[in-house]
């Protein structure tokens, strides 16, 4: 997976080759992610991996455990976007030593990947109950969305 990253150009690169409304989901996919990580992911042959704000930056296997854990979650549910092939996947517990705000970010990457394909099939296993909130709200969302779709597109971003 790190060597897709780097052949591909990192995430912008991805963003940038990618077209219609792909590009909108990845970048909305890539803001997220940046979030949950705390800076952007840079994938290096030279270097190794990196989380970098600004100046600074923090090597991968110094990063928290939440972050180590989810970066591919986050990577596989990227990719799963911008290669628009069929996904099943089981993630266990992807919340894991993140906080409340992270935890409901990584949901919605994982929503994001989810609804790129209508055959997209996604197994959650979590004793979160910030994820089962994340989890039902987006799915009382897209319930209200068929009958008031501006209305909910003001709280909920459509592509969740």
């Amino acid at each position: 997976m790190k060597q897709l990253f780097i052949n591909n150009g990192n995430f912008q690169g991805m963003i940038s080759s990618s077209k219609g409304g792909k590009k909108e989901k990845l970048s909305y996919a890539h803001k997220l992610i940046n979030h949950i990580l705390g800076g952007q992911y840079s994938p290096s042959s030279k270097y190794g991996e990196r989380i970098v704000h600004g100046k600074q930056y923090v090597y991968l296997n110094n990063i928290s455990s939440g972050q180590q854990e989810s970066i591919r979650i986050l990577q596989d549910a990227f990719l799963g976007i911008f290669q628009g092939n069929s996904l099943f996947r089981i993630v266990e517990e992807p919340e894991v030593h993140l906080f409340p705000e992270a935890q409901k970010a990584t949901i919605e990457v994982l929503t994001l990947a989810l609804n790129n394909r209508a055959d997209n099939n996604l197994i959650i296993t979590t004793h979160s109950p910030y994820t089962l909130t994340v989890i039902n709200n987006l799915i009382y969302a897209s319930k209200v969305g068929q009958k008031n779709p501006q209305e909910t597109e003001k709280i909920v971003d459509k592509n969740l």
